[in-house]
């Protein structure tokens, strides 16, 4: 399956050919928000795409030097109409809602952004900006206008909704290297069935990357090119590469043998964000060790890992869909040496 390349260009001011609601996309730093529900206002607006209802076709602008280049497929017609699977969605859909991500969270990108904090624990700072808050809202709007029954969990507005097929969001997830400018941030977007994370996409609009999970393997696609994702299948934990993203969150938990792990790999890198989840999925990390994560966090990258090849667990061995400590590694026997270094302190 192959899917239109992904477009990268900023896109510019047109009237919406749609009847229907819109999300109005307004200069840096400001955004406008159009929609059933919720509105924001500011302006110049610069760009506007539409929220597609189901029966509609996703069309989109773009510009390419001094031209214009209409873009169409179809991520929110019909769903939730699939006589198979008549309430899930495809892998189009979940492209749909990473594009209009992608135009919010590069919109605010390498600007001045007002920082609240919020409080979480086992960090000293864990900040929040108008482009988390945005981005969620964006994606819980198109959720909800093609998938009304599902329910939708994510980190900046919580739960809403008991149905067993839930969506689950962290908008920017890496939000402090977002305001340093630094490109290894994304937005997550998952769902789970009964509490296990089925399907998954995660972002990076700077990079020009997707990687993705809808249960027919896991795939990623860069510069116009898609490939299977697949990852290390022959790596010893002598010659792995670990990646954690700070050595300061083991001080405070002895019972994990952080520095036991670290000298039996071939090196440690720091400060990969959500980007190295998805490098270990790629095939170039070998081992993603994280405390503390809550679901949103990891809902969406398990699909990603587990169709390439890998293993994710808690440090007990045991599914992580809802969070907590997060092993993730290349292949099951060296997911099982790390468990046992990890479990030794």
């Amino acid at each position: 399956m192959t899917y239109p390349p992904l477009k990268t260009c900023r896109p510019v001011y047109e009237n919406s050919p749609w009847k229907y609601q819109s999300i109005e996309i307004a200069g840096l730093p400001n955004l406008t928000i159009a929609s059933r529900r919720r509105r924001w206002s500011s302006s110049p607006t610069v760009a506007k795409i539409s929220i597609i209802r189901m029966e509609l076709m996703f069309s989109r602008k773009y510009s390419t030097g001094n031209s214009l280049v209409e873009t169409q497929s179809e991520p929110f017609q019909n769903q939730g109409k699939d006589p198979v699977r008549p309430s899930l969605p495809d892998a189009s859909f979940l492209h749909g809602l990473a594009d209009a991500a992608d135009m919010v969270t590069l919109s605010c990108y390498r600007t001045a952004l007002a920082i609240d904090e919020k409080i979480k624990p086992g960090y000293s700072f864990d900040p929040v900006t108008e482009a988390d808050r945005r981005t969620e809202e964006v994606l819980r709007d198109l959720i909800i206008s093609a998938f009304p029954g599902h329910s939708i969990f994510g980190e900046e507005f919580g739960a809403v909704g008991d149905s067993t097929i839930q969506w689950i969001i962290d908008p920017i997830v890496g939000t402090r290297p977002y305001l340093c400018g630094l490109p290894v941030w994304g937005t997550l977007i998952g769902l789970a069935i009964d509490g296990v994370s089925k399907m998954g996409l995660m972002t990076q609009p700077v990079t020009g990357e997707r990687f993705w999970s809808v249960g027919d393997g896991s795939w990623t696609q860069w510069r116009g090119v898609q490939r299977a994702l697949v990852t290390k299948q022959n790596r010893d934990l002598s010659q792995a590469i670990f990646h954690t993203n700070s050595p300061d969150r083991y001080v405070c938990h002895g019972d994990i043998a952080f520095d036991g792990l670290r000298r039996r790999t071939l090196m440690t890198r720091y400060g990969g964000e959500c980007y190295a989840f998805a490098m270990l999925a790629a095939g170039q990390i070998d081992l993603c060790l994280e405390l503390s994560l809550q679901a949103y966090d990891i809902a969406a990258l398990i699909p990603i890992i587990e169709g390439a090849g890998g293993p994710v667990t808690n440090l007990s061995g045991e599914r992580v869909d809802l969070g907590g400590h997060v092993l993730a590694s290349a292949n099951p026997w060296l997911h099982d040496q790390a468990l046992k270094v990890l479990n030794a302190g």
